[in-house]
């Protein structure tokens, strides 16, 4: 299936989210692993998540935003 022009860019969208806030990816991945195995497991699953939420919310502040300016044009 193809995607739309919408579709694809919220996609894409998404991803880049997922690139700015890689940082913060990145150390909460390091803390993790600092973590105790038995416990590690269900703190990622909660992790992932956490991340795909923050990525989604991102990508919808950013898309409202980027409509709105150019609705405003």
């Amino acid at each position: 299936k193809s995607l739309s022009d919408d579709e694809l860019e919220e996609h894409l969208c998404h991803e880049l989210m997922h690139v700015v806030a890689g940082q913060v990816i990145d150390f909460v991945d390091e803390v993790l692993g600092r973590i105790p195995t038995d416990e590690r497991e269900a703190l990622r699953d909660w992790w992932i998540r956490v991340n795909e939420s923050m990525t989604s919310h991102l990508t919808s502040v950013l898309r409202a935003a980027y409509t709105e300016t150019k609705r405003d044009a």
